[in-house]
């Protein structure tokens, strides 16, 4: 597949990162878990199998890193690129309004929705930890 195509559909999380991973990072499983800090393949490899699913904060970094559609990535729906020729104000993470916009206003499906939550759930948790970890520092 080109990468230029506007509309790319995967059926799972898995296959979307690992098209993001070979046509556009270019990384194999290796360089990809070293770039994102991870130890070995294992944990890119599992997510790809759709074993399990990588936490917001790597999808929002592989999203940022292969400048492709947030929206894209989580939901499997519009354009796989991002057109950097807008002028369109981005988040601290390098998404695009209109983007948190289309996640918004897809709300209503339950896929979305349930994707959308767990994500924001695994944020909220890791604060909560690194929170707790800065604690224990200061003592």
């Amino acid at each position: 597949m080109n990468s230029d195509d506007k509309n790319i559909l995967f059926p799972s999380l898995g296959e979307r990162i690992k098209y993001i991973r070979e046509e556009f990072l270019r990384l194999t499983q290796e360089e990809l878990a070293h770039k994102l800090g991870f130890k070995s393949k294992v944990t890119v490899s599992n997510w790809e199998k759709n074993i399990n699913e990588p936490e917001v904060h790597i999808l929002l970094t592989l999203a940022k890193e292969a400048n492709v559609s947030l929206y894209w990535l989580v939901a499997n729906e519009g354009s796989i690129k991002l057109d950097l020729n807008v002028g369109e104000p981005k988040t601290n993470y390098g998404i695009k309004k209109d983007e948190i916009e289309l996640l918004i206003d897809n709300w209503d499906k339950p896929e979305i929705k349930d994707k959308l939550l767990e994500l924001l759930y695994q944020k909220i948790e890791n604060k909560k930890l690194l929170s707790e970890i800065d604690k224990g520092r200061k003592k």
